[in-house]
């Protein structure tokens, strides 16, 4: 076991180290690789070199840009794009305090896929020793099994699991894991996904033999599609839920463990204060009064984080700024935005240490601006 581990950790050594090498060589004759999906880019770049080649993290494919077009082989398609239209999109929706412009290749890259090739698949599952769960949702005998193994992160339950497993509850009975004082427990219980119908980990695991048994594959990692959207807004809401009289949101990560913490909120808060701005961390809300939050809001400002998931709850046309260090920016909530029809715009600060980063009040506020009109 310690050999097999030792030479995989030797092969990704030497395969990183022979990536690093090819990109050195490949940059004296005028091809630029990155090897990340997370970088920056400054948008004259594509000016200064002949190719432009991106190596997406994690993912089976590759992106080359010419001066006018990229091409990307994914997923077995290749797709080509205009590369000037696609640029100048991007540069309307980011923003920092430098005089040069930056672009997230992460926000090119997602666009070179089909919606197609996002979402989940249904895949048959023979591991029946192993699998373990707390709760059944729409238990049924005659339907088959579509087993989900323990999930984690607020974003990930709740818009690329749920929406799955309201559609599946049609067709199978739906055992999962989720520990008794999860906060995921309460999205469900929301969504009317957990009625009297519970079983525990001591159901005996040989009466799964009897049946059919399916997983969830995510085809393309932390990608949210449109059905998904579509299938948690048509969910009926609660017309007993009074909604929310506060317009423009700033979010707070403080305390946050994950990091990406705004070190100067209160110099924010305080800019904003004119166009009354309230400070909200979702954290200390239920469920139900976050949806109610972002259900009524206009304009929401906040970190990169799980909190801004809500925003598949606002109203077409209003108003998403999300913030960020000028590292590791995804894409996540860029495409939903998109698929919502939110004004959307990123505005990158400055690192201030490992958990912390800096944005301009300046900067924000004439941003904020253009859109309270």
């Amino acid at each position: 076991m310690l050999l097999k581990e030792f030479c995989k950790y030797c092969y990704f050594k030497a395969r990183n180290y022979l990536g690093l090498t090819c990109a050195y060589l490949l940059k004296l004759f005028g091809i630029l690789v990155i090897l990340k999906n997370h970088d920056l880019l400054a948008a004259n770049i594509f000016n200064r070199y002949i190719w432009l080649i991106i190596l997406p993290y994690g993912l089976d494919g590759f992106t080359i840009f010419t001066k006018f077009y990229f091409f990307s082989f994914g997923h077995k398609k290749l797709f080509k794009r205009d590369i000037t239209t696609l640029i100048k999109e991007i540069e309307r929706q980011v923003s920092n305090s430098d005089k040069e412009i930056f672009i997230p290749t992460s926000f090119i890259e997602y666009r070179i896929f089909d919606e197609t090739d996002f979402g989940f698949q249904y895949v048959p599952t023979y591991n029946v020793d192993k699998i373990s769960f707390t709760h059944c949702i729409n238990y049924s005998h005659e339907k088959p099994i579509l087993y989900i193994p323990p999930i984690t992160g607020f974003f990930h339950i709740f818009l690329e699991y749920l929406p799955e497993i309201i559609v599946a509850c049609e067709k199978f009975s739906i055992y999962l894991t989720i520990p008794s004082n999860d906060s995921s427990l309460e999205i469900f219980k929301y969504y009317g996904l957990f009625p009297a119908n519970t079983h525990n980990s001591n159901f005996p695991s040989s009466l799964f033999k009897l049946k059919e048994i399916f997983t969830l594959q995510s085809k393309f990692p932390s990608l949210v599609t449109k059905q998904a959207i579509s299938t948690l807004n048509n969910f009926p809401k609660d017309s007993n839920q009074n909604l929310s009289t506060i317009r423009n949101i700033l979010i707070s990560r403080k305390g946050n463990q994950n990091g990406r913490i705004l070190i100067n909120e209160t110099e924010i808060l305080d800019k904003l204060s004119c166009h009354n701005f309230k400070l909200i961390d979702p954290g200390n809300l239920s469920f139900r009064d976050q949806v109610e939050l972002f259900r009524n809001a206009r304009v929401v400002v906040g970190s990169h984080g799980a909190a801004l998931s809500h925003i598949v709850s606002l109203k077409s046309k209003s108003t998403l700024i999300e913030l960020n260090q000028k590292t590791y920016v995804k894409w996540h909530y860029n495409k939903l935005a998109r698929d919502l029809n939110i004004n959307y715009k990123l505005i990158l600060g400055e690192k201030f240490s490992d958990s912390e980063f800096y944005i301009d009040p300046n900067l924000l506020f004439d941003e904020v601006q253009k859109f309270m009109s």
